[in-house]
Parts: C-alpha cells; structure tokens; sequence
C-alpha cells in the first residue's frame, strides 16, 4: 500500500472516531437537554403547585375572616383544607372540655353516622395524639397503622392521612384531618407544611369567632336579664319571651334558614318586649282597654328596645328584627307600615310566634284560647296580618305537638 493510500485510511479511521464521536456527545447532550427538560417541567409543576397553594391559604384567610359564629366557619375550613389540599375527605375535631372528647364538627366526604359517633379519647388514636403532643403525623397507611383507631368500617380509597393540631398559644383546641388524596397519590411533606400553615390560621380564626360568641353571650344575657325584670312586673307574661324564641327557632328551622340568621331570631325574640322598659306602669299594667292616646305610647315600644340594642355590636343583627316585629303583612302595623316581604323574614317569623304565645296566655285584658282556637285564629289572619308561608310552617309544628 502506498503512502497515499495509508493516509487516507488513517484520515477515514480519523474522521470515522471523529462521527461516532459526535453521535454519541449529541446522544449524551440529548439526554441531558430531555433530562434538564423534565426538571424544568417538574420545577414548573412544583412552582405552580406552590403558587397555588400560596394564594389557597390567602383564599382561605379571607374566606374565613367573615364568620364569627362557629358551625360555618367550622364547615368552611374543612372545604378549604379539602380543595387545598386535593382531597375529598376531611374533618375537623374540636375538644369537648366537659367530656375530654375529640368530636367531629364539620366533615367532607364523612357519613352523618360517622360524625356524630366519632368521639377520640385524649392520647388516643392518631388524633388523639396529635392534640396531646402537639406535632402533626403524616400516616402512609391508615388500614395498617395500629395508631389509627377505626370508629367505622368504612374503607378508604387511599391510605395516606395527615392530622396536624389547632393551635392556640401553644395549646391544642383540636384537630385538622385529611386523606384520599386525588388520583390515589400518597401526601408528602411539603403537604403536611402546607396544611400546618392553614391549620394555624384556622386556630386563629376559631379563638377569635369564639370569643366574640362568648362577649356575645354575655351581651345576650344582660339584656335577657332586663327583658326578664319587664316580665316579672306582669306574672301573666312570665316566661313569654323564651316560649317566642322556642317557637320563632323552631319555624326558622324547618325554613332552613342560615346559621347567622337563627342566631339573630334567638337572640331578638327572646328580648323582642325589651322596649316596654320604656313604657310606663299605668300604662303597660293597666286593666282595662287602653286609649287611643295610652296604645300609641305602647306602640312605641319596638322602636325603644331597638335603640337599646342597636348600640350592642354584637347583637346589631338582632335590633332591626326587633323594631319591625310588629309588622304586618297587609301593611297595617307599626312602626313604619312596611308590608309582605319589605318586612324581614325573622320579623315575620317574630311577630306570628309572639301572636300564637300572646293568644294562648291570660292576658289582663281577654282571657287566653284554647291551641285549636289559636290555630284557628293564625290561619284566619294568614295573608293580612301574618305571613301566609310562616303560618303554615306554625299550624304544622303546633298540629305535630298535638298528636305527640
């Protein structure tokens, strides 16, 4: 073989090494870039998942900020903690002080049965430990567990559970739960800091909205105490307001009505009278059928007991209840003439409690009716003095007390 040959060979070998070479650096870079790629994706997906849950929690301050009474706000961090999350069962337990019981006050994806008879004792199960150590436990398999008490057969589409404490000042009021986690992936960590941070917000927002209902009661209570002072002035309309308030639930009840509202109807029925404080004796002990000029005076006094709880933020809810009581349908009543549904729902709902309880007392001026005659007397009246649909829901609690 000559020279020239020999080196043309050489150079094919060379340049041969050289491609095979390259191939495999692009291979290797290929894989690098497809590998770097996926990274970026994942770091993509986890920034996103991040960012998401980020605005989740703010969401969730916000949305529980509004509530100051404790069953919905209870049922809105259970909703939040849930699509926070990405799970479609959660339940929150909360400390009955008296039984040293963890009980479930709101749940997703929960049957009733399993909320009402779910009851942990302190230390016990994982709940229970997670509210007397205070650290949160992320469980892979609650089936397994021996940690996990099971209250119920109920079987779980994934295993993977986290309990995190309610912690107020360093001591434990409850417990956030969640598990069954979407497409059946198990929780991890960076979950179980997530839910931490909410679960201290919901903390939070819980001890606020509790003593707010606590001042609240004590409010409730003094005022109740000066209604109770109006009616023991009269022994014929002792225990008048408790038996309005009975009713007056028990209507706003079977109408569904919302948490806040019931409040507001409890609160401004049992003190609906608090206004004749300001009427005077003579007038309001009278005997005898009062003058045109007397019942004026006594119509005034929803407007008083308004502005003796209007100033009582915490029952402000309740004062505009109070001052409309005397509404009627028609429009004939005082104090301002409002008619049908101008008039407020829980007024309405006053107004035909208060009629009933008022009809079947012994009143100074006319002696009481009978129960069918105050049935009688509600429908007669339904569409002109009274709600037509507050009555209805009335004669049916009254007929069902009948045939009990």
């Amino acid at each position: 073989m000559g020279i020239f040959s020999w080196l043309l060979t050489v150079i094919a070998v060379a340049l041969a090494g050289f491609a095979i070479y390259m191939v495999t650096r692009n291979r290797r870079l290929n894989a690098e870039l497809e590998e770097i790629g996926e990274r970026l994706g994942r770091f993509n997906i986890n920034l996103e998942r991040l960012m998401s849950m980020l605005e989740g929690i703010h969401e969730f301050g916000l949305a529980t900020s509004k509530y100051w009474t404790l069953e919905p706000l209870y049922k809105s961090i259970v909703e939040n903690a849930c699509s926070l999350m990405r799970t479609d069962i959660g339940s929150i337990m909360i400390l009955n002080n008296q039984s040293n019981l963890l009980e479930i006050k709101a749940a997703k994806g929960l049957e009733q049965e399993v909320m009402e008879t779910s009851q942990i004792p302190v230390g016990e199960g994982i709940a229970g430990r997670v509210l007397v150590e205070g650290e949160s436990i992320l469980c892979s398999n609650i089936e397994t567990d021996p940690r996990f008490m099971r209250t119920s057969q109920a079987r779980y589409t994934t295993k993977s559970f986290v309990s995190v404490p309610l912690k107020v000042k360093n001591r434990a009021i409850g417990v956030l739960n969640v598990n069954n986690k979407e497409a059946g992936q198990p929780f991890d960590e960076r979950d179980l800091r997530f839910l931490m941070i909410l679960a201290d917000e919901a903390a939070i927002t819980i001890e606020n909205a509790q003593l707010h209902e606590q001042m609240r009661n004590v409010y409730l209570g003094t005022v109740r105490t000066l209604a109770g002072a109006i009616e023991a002035k009269d022994s014929y309309t002792s225990g008048h307001s408790e038996r309005v308030a009975m009713y007056a639930i028990r209507i706003a009840r079977r109408m569904h009505l919302p948490e806040s509202l019931l409040r507001n109807i409890d609160a401004a029925a049992t003190i609906h009278d608090i206004g004749k404080i300001g009427i005077r004796d003579d007038i309001l002990l009278k005997p005898n059928r009062l003058t045109p000029t007397e019942m004026e005076q006594v119509k005034l006094h929803p407007l008083i007991g308004e502005r003796i709880v209007r100033p009582i933020e915490l029952l402000e809810g309740a004062s505009s209840l109070i001052l409309y009581s005397h509404e009627r349908w028609d429009g004939k009543g005082y104090l301002r003439g409002l008619k049908a549904e101008e008039i407020p729902l829980g007024s309405r709902i006053i107004f035909v409690a208060d009629s009933y309880d008022a009809m079947t007392s012994h009143r100074i001026y006319a002696p009481s009716l009978t129960r069918r005659q105050a049935i009688e007397e509600l429908k007669r009246n339904a569409g002109t003095q009274f709600d037509p649909d507050v009555v209805k829901i009335m004669v049916e609690i009254l007929e069902e007390e009948e045939h009990k």
